[in-house]
């Protein structure tokens, strides 16, 4: 009997974006900018993820679809004021569909490389941007596969080497990530502010 008296555990209270973690949902808002698999869609935050950069900590949330889609959505303050962006993997050969070859191999070696895409494959269909410029060129930073405090620095993260363009729209950007045996991961990227988030509901 004394068990029927016993307190409810609190309910978490989501005020920011910062505060989701494992097992969360969201929903995007219906935002022009966003593609039609993003726009107005719920989504499970299957892990919470960190990128370590000279600057600070930006938060990495693995989101997943109704349909097992994985994206990638980063959190950075951004001194005040939070920037979401969401990440969607290219795969080698559809870099190579998107891209002239020569001109992509160019970002490694030069500082202002400039990108015209040649095809925007059906599956990305609202991802690519008309043309990219390169905004950094080889900026070290460290990849934790776990949740850490926002200026705390721990040992142990994957180092690599990171490469960013901005877009034309402006909403749009590209990331591509040279770790140290050589595996080279390439990520086309939206971005808004926190308003791009609808709703946040704690998990079970």
């Amino acid at each position: 009997m004394l068990g029927f008296f016993k307190k409810k555990k609190p309910t978490r209270s989501l005020e920011s974006v910062f505060d989701l973690r494992q097992g969360d949902i969201i929903t995007l808002k219906p935002k022009r900018y966003l593609p039609e698999v993003l726009a107005g869609q719920d989504f499970t935050i299957e892990k919470v993820t960190t990128y370590q950069y000279e600057y600070g900590n930006v938060k990495e949330l693995i989101i997943k679809s109704a349909d097992d889609s994985v994206y990638y959505l980063s959190v950075d303050a951004n001194d005040g004021d939070t920037e979401l962006c969401i990440s969607k993997r290219v795969s080698r050969a559809d870099v190579l569909k998107i891209f002239d070859a020569d001109d992509f191999a160019e970002l490694f070696e030069g500082d202002a490389v400039e990108l015209q895409t040649l095809s925007e494959p059906e599956k990305y269909t609202g991802w690519v941007a008309e043309r990219y410029m390169q905004t950094s060129q080889g900026e070290t930073g460290f990849f934790y596969d776990k949740d850490c405090e926002p200026d705390e620095h721990t040992p142990g993260g994957e180092e690599f080497r990171l490469y960013e363009f901005d877009a034309t729209p402006d909403s749009h950007s590209m990331s591509v990530e040279v770790y140290g045996d050589g595996s080279t991961e390439v990520f086309l990227e939206v971005c808004g502010g926190s308003n791009m988030i609808d709703q946040m509901w704690p998990g079970k």
